[in-house]
């Protein structure tokens, strides 16, 4: 997907046949950097740089046609999907225009900060805890020789896998990347009962566990850093001291910034009240 901002004005392409359109104040301003997303296994991209850029010729004359036919062919969206987008929607026109949600707000974020600081296993984000394991593997790739090896072990066999399925259908090396993986997947179905493959794939699985065996801590699971987080809170929950604090104080800050907004928001509301009409028998 390629999000491109234009002044105040906002137009993503989700794939060569549908776009979104957003205008909104806060979206003009000046950016110094250009994101990459991407959609499997974090990454990391180093000197990259964009040498030239310009505007599309047209842009003028397509900005108008999005701007017209916007909101003539709008996603069908529950109740309750309404109620989360006003739920941010609110947030963002409330922070920006009322001083006591902004306090409210600012006080909340700021004893979720300490609480992180003091009790990181419990209040870590899912996101943090891969970035910790992101640095972690990229430190014994630099530092740890047997790593390396395991490493390099398990590329080598997953590749046999794609060399023994690209033999099998002349041309599939040649293609480009995105029809070359699709290809080999299909290809893999195929083969699925061949006995070469079999054997390949038991190789690539044994080398896989041995890398998991030997460094655990880089492959922890979704499941099991949740799980880990539910046990370090537990733990937490048997201590006074904490109780005396951290729940009381954050709660009570969190549940006051949130009847605040629904009470200061008539859109917000609206969707709450559509929600609970829809959860009537």
């Amino acid at each position: 997907m390629t999000v491109e901002f234009i002044g105040d004005q906002l137009v993503a392409h989700i794939d060569r046949d549908h776009l979104v359109y957003a205008r909104h104040p806060i979206l003009d301003k000046q950016r110094g950097y250009l994101a990459l997303q991407v959609d499997q296994f974090p990454a990391a991209f180093d000197n990259f740089q964009v040498l030239s850029a310009s505007k599309h010729r047209d842009q003028a004359k397509n900005l108008e046609h999005v701007r017209k036919v916007s909101g003539k062919f709008p996603v069908r969206k529950s109740a309750k999907e309404e109620l989360a987008i006003q739920k941010r929607n609110a947030h963002e026109r409330l922070y920006r225009g009322e001083a006591e949600y902004r306090r409210l707000v600012k006080q909340v974020d700021a004893l979720d900060a300490e609480n992180k600081r003091r009790y990181p296993d419990v209040f870590r984000s899912h996101k943090e805890f891969r970035k910790e394991i992101t640095v972690l593997r990229k430190r014994l790739h630099a530092e740890d020789p047997r790593y390396k090896e395991l490493l390099f072990a398990m590329f080598r066999a997953r590749r046999a896998i794609e060399e023994f399925v690209m033999a099998s259908k002349p041309g599939v090396a040649d293609l480009p990347d995105s029809r070359r993986f699709r290809v080999i997947e299909q290809l893999k179905q195929q083969l699925r009962s061949d006995k070469g493959l079999l054997e390949l794939v038991a190789r690539r699985d044994a080398a896989q566990q041995k890398l998991e065996q030997a460094y655990p801590k880089l492959f922890v699971t979704n499941r099991e850093i949740t799980e880990f987080r539910r046990t370090r809170r537990r733990v937490l929950q048997k201590d006074a001291s904490v109780q005396a604090t951290c729940r009381p104080t954050c709660g009570c800050l969190a549940s006051t910034a949130g009847v605040y907004l629904f009470a200061n928001d008539k859109q917000l509301a609206a969707a709450q009240r559509r929600v609970a009409e829809d959860g009537k028998p």
